[in-house]
């Protein structure tokens, strides 16, 4: 299997909700650096937080009907597999791209 190049990841942080959206709209999650980095700070509590429908409530679900287990997700992201589960499980503030990533899987409808 041929490794994807990396290219870097920006700074999630700092684009509002439309650009995160076009962001995940045309980046693939496996072809980034640091992306783990990233959705962490992402879950950090924010001033402004996105939209509501960044939050679904069912992420676990969505994972699991694409279907991929949590493991493999975890490993794609590049987090570990605990912060994952925290993230799905909303004991930890879940980041806002993690909905998109998840509607971006091979495998989503």
């Amino acid at each position: 299997m041929k490794k994807p190049v990396s290219k870097p990841c920006p700074d999630l942080l700092a684009m509002n909700d439309d650009e995160l959206r076009d962001f995940w709209g045309r980046h693939q999650p496996a072809d980034l650096k640091a992306l783990g980095d990233r959705l962490l700070a992402e879950s950090l509590p924010r001033f402004a937080p996105r939209a509501e429908e960044f939050y679904p409530d069912n992420l676990a679900e969505r994972r699991r009907a694409l279907p991929i287990s949590s493991s493999k997700m975890a490993e794609l992201l590049g987090v570990n597999l605990n912060v994952l589960r925290s993230w799905e499980a909303k004991t930890l503030r879940p980041p806002a791209s993690l909905s998109l990533i998840y509607a971006k899987t091979p495998g989503s409808q």
